[in-house]
């Protein structure tokens, strides 16, 4: 199945490869021994190759994250991407334990679960988990793509990634392609198996010009006791900042900024913002963002600097 990331927002080559360009390092530690029902491969396995696998689990009981498969942004950000996918337009970050958070469009939020050894097994070998250093190494200097301002595709372990902007081309090794597509498939189906996270949000807004041209039916009234303006931001070089805006940790606001969001989403599934109208020249473009839980955040910010 063609899926991909073909419907994600489109990321640049500079960020997806740059993303990249520090995993060709060598190995922390050695090898771990491989754990029954946590997702390791065998040499018969890995993504439609039979080149030897590195037999190395998934979920290895650490609480650092051990699987990242993400789609960036890029020069066609929607309004306010910046900082309601700081992590991408779509993600995915497993850690050791085989907890999982997943992210996807801007009003859909935060999704989590747990995979089970099945699925741990699956997963690791449709995306070649055990290959992630051998396709590097195989792919050194190239720039796998099949087209110049597609949306790309990221797959990174522990010590090694690959990234593919459309498909990965005619100079991918043998499993790579069918990896990444496998990725993109898994990217939908993890955040539609996931629970919906009901941690803290955070949420920001921006002043709406009242030439925007809206129709009576886009606008949402603003739920909460505080008002709206409290939480107004500006723009940087035309981004918003990720730390902008509100943390909201109070249980019952981060429901009522919740249910907003998913107000704006029944009305206009094609339309990735929320509308607030507080009188005929007060219009608010809100952006509402929920929160990894502070652990696996940390987790995931020791991932990504590693690289």
């Amino acid at each position: 199945m063609s899926r991909r990331v073909a419907h994600g927002y489109v990321p640049t080559l500079i960020v997806a490869f740059s993303l990249l360009a520090a995993c060709s390092r060598s190995r922390r530690g050695e090898q771990e021994a491989p754990a029954a029902g946590t997702g390791n491969l065998d040499s018969a396995s890995g993504a439609g190759s039979a080149a030897p696998v590195v037999l190395e689990p998934l979920c290895d009981g650490s609480d650092r994250i051990r699987l990242e498969l993400s789609v960036g942004h890029g020069r066609f950000q929607v309004p306010g991407a910046s900082f309601t996918g700081p992590l991408g337009a779509r993600f995915v970050f497993v850690d050791g334990q085989c907890r999982y958070f997943a992210g996807s469009s801007p009003l859909q939020g935060i999704r989590t679960g747990v995979l089970d050894e099945p699925d741990a097994r699956a997963l690791a070998e449709a995306v070649g988990f055990g290959r992630l250093a051998t396709w590097e190494q195989e792919t050194a200097g190239q720039s796998l793509l099949s087209c110049l301002d597609g949306p790309a595709m990221v797959i990174l372990g522990p010590i090694a990634g690959v990234a593919c902007v459309c498909s990965c081309g005619d100079a991918a090794p043998e499993g790579l392609d069918p990896a990444i597509s496998a990725a993109g498939e898994w990217l939908m189906r993890l955040f539609a198996e996931g629970m919906p996270s009901t941690g803290p949000v955070r949420v920001a807004a921006e002043s709406e010009s009242t030439s925007a041209g809206w129709a009576e039916w886009a606008f949402s009234a603003w739920p909460m006791a505080w008002p709206v303006t409290d939480v107004l931001v500006t723009r940087t070089l035309g981004q918003i900042a990720e730390d902008a805006g509100k943390r909201v940790e109070d249980e019952s606001e981060a429901a009522q900024l919740r249910a907003l969001r998913a107000e704006a989403l029944a009305r206009a599934p094609l339309v990735p913002d929320i509308f607030i109208r507080e009188s005929a020249a007060a219009w608010y473009r809100v952006y509402v963002r929920d929160e990894l839980p502070d652990d696996f955040m940390a987790a995931v910010r020791a991932f990504r600097s590693e690289r």
